[in-house]
């Protein structure tokens, strides 16, 4: 009977990459129509400039790519989102066929920031535990160190790593805290330079309004002291900002050439 287990194996993970390659097909068109409703540009094939950005997620394993790429504003913060995966093949026996899958926002901000990472201590891990890979391997941010927080129940649920301990304690104040503690950590958020990061495990079409929100949220929710050390309006006055009068991210919004 051990002998047919592997013929049995066949047909099994074959109509398992069949399923993976229609349920692809019919996301995309699905992408498209959320883009037309929310005034975004897609892309099934987009690209987002990986090397740009010095997100550790964004630099993992040895080989990824983006589908379903959305850019534009979403409340005035200029966003561009999609379905970001990543697989590495270097001793680890994993494939293109096991690749985890995230939903990603990169905001762009009017400030340059330290790097700080927020995040629940366990998101990575059940992801990756979800589709049988190990943890993610060396996407630490090496310079950055744990930071602890009042209260201690924010400290049990997340993780905050940043490479400069002062600056961190700037933005994840008091009203940081509360609001992060709300998203019930269903997202992990990272800054660096003149972007925001915000991820989470792949998610379906009809809940990208709350990864988009997540994103408004966070940048809606840095202290002004930040804004005011930090910004570089000169540079990024189209980028997102503290909030304005208008109920825009700051001064009047203009988009890129």
């Amino acid at each position: 009977m051990l002998q047919w287990l592997p013929l049995l194996a066949v047909p099994i993970i074959g109509g398992y990459l069949l399923w993976g390659k229609y349920r692809s097909r019919q996301r995309g068109p699905a992408v498209a129509r959320f883009a037309s409703q929310h005034s975004l540009s897609y892309s099934a094939a987009g690209y987002v400039d990986s090397p740009g950005y010095d997100f550790p997620l964004l630099r993992a394993g040895d080989h990824c790519g983006y589908e379903n790429v959305l850019a534009g504003r979403w409340q005035g913060l200029p966003v561009k989102e999609a379905d970001y995966w990543w697989y590495t093949t270097m001793g680890t026996g994993h494939t293109e066929a096991s690749r985890p899958y995230f939903s990603i926002v990169v905001a762009d901000l009017a400030a340059t920031m330290p790097y700080v990472s927020v995040q629940t201590k366990d998101m990575l891990t059940r992801a990756f535990e979800h589709v049988g890979l190990p943890t993610l391997p060396d996407i630490s941010f090496e310079s950055a160190d744990v930071i602890g927080f009042e209260p201690e129940d924010f400290n049990q649920k997340f993780q905050v790593a940043a490479s400069d301990e002062e600056f961190a304690i700037k933005l994840i104040d008091a009203g940081m805290i509360g609001w992060l503690v709300s998203t019930g950590g269903a997202f992990a958020f990272e800054v660096g330079g003149c972007n925001l990061l915000v991820s989470c495990g792949q998610l379906p079409v009809t809940s990208l309004v709350q990864l988009f929100d997540a994103a408004k949220g966070f940048v809606d929710h840095i202290p002004h002291v930040v804004w005011a050390e930090y910004g570089d309006q000169e540079a990024n006055s189209h980028d997102g900002g503290p909030p304005g009068t208008d109920g825009t991210n700051g001064p009047p919004q203009h988009p890129r050439p």
